[in-house]
């Protein structure tokens, strides 16, 4: 699911540093019977790329449990 992003016009071969802030919110579900948001246990892939088809770099988070 998309949580993020932003345009970044560059010259070709330029880079840029970017960054944004990823919530609890981001990563949780709403619970039905628990009537509040849970995140699930586990390990989340984050990845970035042109398009979910041409991704270029990911990594792997595991979420701290409140």
């Amino acid at each position: 699911q998309l949580r993020g992003f932003e345009k970044v016009p560059l010259a070709v071969g330029a880079s840029k540093t970017i960054g944004f802030e990823l919530m609890r919110r981001d990563l949780s579900y709403w619970d039905v019977v628990s009537q509040q948001w849970v995140i699930p246990a586990g390990e989340f892939t984050l990845s970035v790329g042109w398009s979910s088809r041409d991704l270029k770099a990911s990594t792997t988070i595991t979420p701290v449990q409140a």
